[in-house]
Formats: C-alpha cells, sequence, structure tokens
C-alpha cells in the first residue's frame, strides 16, 4: 500500500509540473523576446560598483539621465523554445512511466468480512439429537432418576453430573435417545471425584459435579456404532456475557411417570448469559430449567460447539419456569476437575480407555 501511496504522489508532483510549465512558463516564453529589451539596455549602459560589508550584500547602480531605475530582479537567462519542448516531453514521459508503474501494482480485493449466521434450528437440533442422550437410572424402591448427559468421545464415553452418580447409587444405568426418548445403550461409570458430596454446596465442590461414563453394550437389536458423533470438550471455549445459547436436554419436572417413560423428548430452547467466571456460567430465561436438565449441554447457536454443562436450576415457591436461573459448569471446569483427579486432561485420560 505505501508503494501506491509514493507513487501517486509522485504522479501529482508531475501532473503539477507539467500544469505549471504550460499554464505560467510558456505564455511568456513563446513570445520572441528583442535581444537587448529596454530594461536590459538600461542595465548594460550602467555603471555598476560593488561593495560588500560583513552584515550585507547590495549593489550600487548609478544611471544616466533620462534612464529608468533598474528593478531588483533575479533574472535567468531565456529558454529556447527548443528547450523548452524538450523539457515538456520530458515531463510527459515521467509522467507516462509513473503511471505504468502505478498501474502494474495490483492490490487484492479486500476479503470481506464474512457474516456470522446461526446453524438452522432442524440442523442444529440434528447435530445436537446425535450427542445428547437421556439418563434412565433404577434407584431402588422403584424409583427412577432421570437426567441428561453427552457423548464426549467417539469411543462411546459420555459425561453428566456426579450428583446423578451419586443419586444412583449404581455404577450401571441406562441411557435413551431421540425424540422421543427410547432404550439406547447401558453405561458404567469410569470416573466420580472423590471429594464430591451432593450435600455440600461450596463452589469447590460444585465445581466437582462430573461424572464419566462409558458406553458397554447395546440396549435394543441395533448395534451401537463403531465410531460415537460427539462434542468437544474445549477449555478455551468460554461464554460471553449477553449472549445467546441454545441448551439441550431431557427435562421431566412437569410430567407424570408414565409420560417419562413413554413421552420424554428432546428439549431445545434458548438461554441468555448473565453472568459467568473460569468455572461456572449463570443464564436465564430457559425452558429447560427445570429437574431433569442435569447433565444438559450449553451449545454455540453459531458454530455447534459446547460451552458449559448444566448443573442447577434456581428454585422458589413464586418463581415459574421461564424466570428461574441456569447454572452450567464451563469447559474449563470439566477439564481441571479430571487434570485434578487423575493428573491427565480430560482426552489424555480416555486415551487410557477407563
Amino acid at each position: 500500500m505505501s508503494t501506491r501511496i509514493i507513487l501517486a504522489s509522485t504522479l501529482l508532483a508531475l501532473l503539477f509540473a507539467i500544469l505549471v510549465f504550460e499554464k505560467n512558463l510558456l505564455p511568456r516564453l513563446v513570445i520572441d523576446i528583442p535581444k537587448n529589451p529596454p530594461i536590459f539596455q538600461d542595465i548594460a549602459s550602467s555603471t555598476e560598483e560593488s561593495a560588500t560589508s560583513s552584515t550585507e550584500t547590495y549593489t550600487k547602480t548609478t544611471t544616466t539621465p533620462g534612464t529608468r531605475e533598474p528593478q531588483k530582479e533575479n533574472l535567468q537567462p531565456a529558454q529556447s523554445k527548443k528547450d523548452r519542448e524538450v523539457i515538456l516531453q520530458k515531463l510527459q514521459q515521467d509522467l507516462q512511466n509513473a503511471q505504468a508503474a502505478f498501474d502494474a501494482i495490483k492490490i487484492p480485493a479486500p476479503v470481506p468480512t464474512p457474516h456470522k449466521d446461526r446453524i438452522p434450528q432442524a440442523e442444529l437440533y440434528a447435530h445436537a439429537a446425535s450427542r445428547v442422550v437421556n439418563f434412565f437410572c433404577d434407584v431402588g424402591n422403584g424409583e427412577i432418576s432421570v437426567a441428561t448427559g453427552i457423548l464426549v468421545s467417539d469411543k462411546g464415553y459420555i459425561i453428566t453430573n456426579a450428583h446423578v452418580a451419586e443419586e444412583t447409587k449404581s455404577q450401571r444405568c441406562l441411557v435413551r435417545q431421540g425424540s422421543p426418548a427410547h432404550a439406547y445403550a447401558f453405561v458404567e461409570r469410569v470416573f466420580m471425584p472423590k471429594n464430591f458430596s451432593i450435600t455440600k454446596h461450596s463452589d469447590e465442590n460444585l465445581r466437582q459435579d462430573v461424572s464419566i461414563w462409558r458406553v458397554v453394550s447395546s440396549a435394543n437389536q441395533t448395534p451401537l456404532p463403531v465410531s460415537f458423533p460427539a462434542f468437544t470438550i474445549d477449555p478455551t471455549k468460554e461464554a460471553v456475557i449477553g449472549t445467546a445459547l441454545a441448551t439441550f436436554s431431557y427435562p421431566a419436572e412437569l410430567l407424570g411417570f408414565q409420560a417419562i417413560t413413554t413421552y420424554l423428548y428432546l428439549s431445545f430452547s434458548e438461554t441468555i448469559v448473565e453472568a459467568k467466571d473460569a468455572y461456572f456460567i449463570q443464564s436465564l430465561q430457559s425452558l429447560g430449567s427445570q429437574k431433569g436438565s442435569s447433565g444438559g449441554a450449553l451449545i454455540d447457536p453459531y458454530t455447534g460447539d459446547f460451552i458449559g454443562l448444566i448443573f442447577a436450576v434456581s428454585e422458589s415457591k413464586n418463581m415459574d419456569i421461564s424466570s428461574r436461573k441456569l447454572f452450567s459448569l464451563s469447559a474449563r471446569a470439566i477439564d481441571e476437575v479430571v487434570y485434578n483427579e487423575t493428573g491427565k486432561h480430560l482426552y489424555a485420560y480416555l486415551e487410557t480407555n477407563p
């Protein structure tokens, strides 16, 4: 860009020089000037005496009566017509050369900033539906624990909350998938923070609310895939305050047992990030703010990237669901709890086939 600016300046200078040369000089030079015009004759016939001082130089001139006082001008020898034509041709040639050099420089067209569009809802839903599962765990006494989980590895590893694992008191659960949810696979728990307790509500305890499960067998007649669709847990992905995120979960708070068993659908809604830090994301206005959404996913609606894992909702007697706040763990929190327990980051740990 700087080269074009320099050449452009050169072109302007040459154009200015030609205009000045043609407009200001040529009209005076094209007239045939006498060899010794009257003013020159006066100067030639005068007697000149020069004196020099330490501070100033001047010329003392005497004239004969009847002649004009010489004017103090710096007179240059007149140029011939041929000389002027040569100068003009040279300026024009320089201008042509500069123009050619200017035109030869190719500046790439500016690359437009791509407009960031949301992923179409049907496409985003299909993307999440293949990666989100419903935990349907028998906790004894005729009770069923219902929660959500997400596939995070093509080898069939699933993440949900540690409180889900603690509630089940079992190493094995059924997971379902689809809308309505149907039996998909049996999973076994492979990771649970040693110090996590469902009764503790400190930040240190809550940010450990992560458990990992592994698919071990099919729960129906359909063979399991060789490679599972999965979200990537990237610790560098962060929520941005004031932006919208898509939520995917299996909320079951408003449903009876029969509906949960037969007609539980994957919920797709939107939540607005209200506050966040390195480990927690607080958002509001989501239909996913129901029990059963624990272990659900916050997804960037523009990229489909995983942003957070739902672990709690705010609740009070006078608060309707649409006014509840949603609390989620960041991708960094998930990776860090695994590292603190095992000395390995999440995917390095999963490579050990726990």
